[in-house]
Formats: structure tokens, C-alpha cells, sequence
């Protein structure tokens, strides 16, 4: 038994928007996920940016253990001998 040429008419045009649809929901994926990693290297970029930033307006002063001792005996010598 053959399909009536109606029905297989309907399906090829279902089949048909069913397909250009697909292309426009992959293309506007593609779009969106092409926004997205435009949008993150730029965040990565002002984030690089602002760290750069803040080291030279908030530099920081580490002093190691060896140092502080050192200097809290260099202190206490002073004030022995005072």
C-alpha cells in the first residue's frame, strides 16, 4: 500500500520547517555561546587589569618571621641599654 501523495506531501514540508528550524536554534546556540567567551575574555582582561591596578596603589610589606625577630631584638637591645 503507497503512502497518498497529501500525506507525503505534508511530511516533506514538516520535515522541511523541521530542519530550518533546527539551523536557526544551532545558529542562535552558536551566537549565544560566541557572546559568552567575548564577554568572559574581557572579564579576564579587566581582571588582569584591575590586578596590575592594585598592585601599584596597594603594594604589599611582607616581613618574614626571621626579620621580625630580628627586629624585636634590635628593639629590645636599644631599650636594655637606654
Amino acid at each position: 500500500m503507497r503512502p497518498k501523495p497529501a500525506l507525503v506531501m505534508l511530511k516533506a514540508s514538516v520535515k522541511q520547517r523541521l530542519d530550518e528550524v533546527a539551523e536557526e536554534i544551532f545558529g542562535l546556540f552558536e551566537r549565544t555561546v560566541a557572546d559568552y567567551e567575548e564577554k568572559l575574555s574581557k572579564l579576564k582582561e579587566q581582571n588582569q587589569q584591575h590586578k596590575l591596578l592594585s598592585a601599584v596603589f596597594s603594594p604589599e610589606v611582607q616581613l618574614h618571621r626571621s626579620g621580625l625577630y630580628v627586629f624585636s631584638v634590635i628593639v629590645e637591645h636599644h631599650m636594655i641599654f637606654r
